[in-house]
């Protein structure tokens, strides 16, 4: 993980515009061990993971139901 103190921004190559901070204001996460800490805390409040399927459609109401192919 990585925190930043500045960013630049600029739109097509033009002008430059730096944002600097004296505390860091954005974290830059490895998205592998992000997603692996998701999980473990999604299935710690017990939710069950299944992996290598595709969500085709997601509705709440009064539970989550989830339909995968």
């Amino acid at each position: 993980e990585q925190r930043a103190t500045a960013v630049r921004f600029s739109l097509r190559g033009g002008t430059t515009t730096v944002h600097r901070a004296r505390h860091p204001f954005l974290a830059l996460v490895r998205r592998e061990r992000f997603d692996d800490a998701l999980v473990a805390a999604a299935v710690a409040a017990g939710a069950t993971f299944v992996d290598g399927v595709t969500v085709t459609s997601l509705a709440e109401e009064e539970t989550v139901v989830l339909e995968t192919s």
